[in-house]
């Protein structure tokens, strides 16, 4: 998550699996979207997903919490996936990189900066191997380097859990 030369999370299931499908089935983003839609991966409107918000809101959550910052959506920039195209993942797989949508929370100065935008990928980076609905997070810590977690598959009954744990813990409050 902490930003250092293409360092960061990925977290977004969607967007993994479309550019994935893109670059293993040689498929325009439309197509990738189109598959993604019809396996119940992508929602019929998949804006939040490929315009890069679900994200946001994601590392928007990290970045204020670790960083202690109390940022807004406002103040993330983003990029999504839609304008992704074919020519941009071969270039990618030509120079020994993947295309992923990298969402990052650093610090430069005294300054929080929080982004979220496609990037390539070298092969030995940890998240150039999150494949399928799946997503990853680096962090950057100074007693112990780069720490990588990569996992949680998205899946409706995950995010129907998500959801009613965020209804039992705002109850709560």
């Amino acid at each position: 998550m902490f930003h250092n030369n293409n360092e960061g999370s990925h977290l977004n299931g969607t967007s993994n699996f479309i550019l994935a499908s893109m670059s293993e089935n040689n498929l325009s983003f439309e197509e990738a979207l189109r598959i993604a839609q019809e396996k119940g991966i992508a929602e019929a409107n998949p804006a939040l997903d490929v315009q890069g918000f679900d994200t946001a809101c994601k590392i928007l959550l990290l970045g204020n919490g670790f960083f202690g910052s109390n940022l807004s959506i406002d103040d993330v920039k983003i990029k999504g996936i839609e304008q992704v195209t074919k020519e941009d993942i071969q270039e990618a797989k030509q120079n020994g990189c993947t295309l992923k949508l990298l969402a990052s929370a650093y610090k430069e100065a005294e300054n929080v900066i929080i982004e979220v935008k496609p990037c390539n990928l070298v092969s030995e980076h940890p998240l150039a191997h999150v494949n399928g609905t799946n997503k990853g997070v680096v962090f950057e810590t100074i007693e112990m380097g780069a720490v990588c977690a990569i996992g949680g598959a998205s899946h409706p009954r995950g995010a129907a859990a998500a959801a009613l744990k965020n209804v039992i813990n705002l109850y709560r409050m």
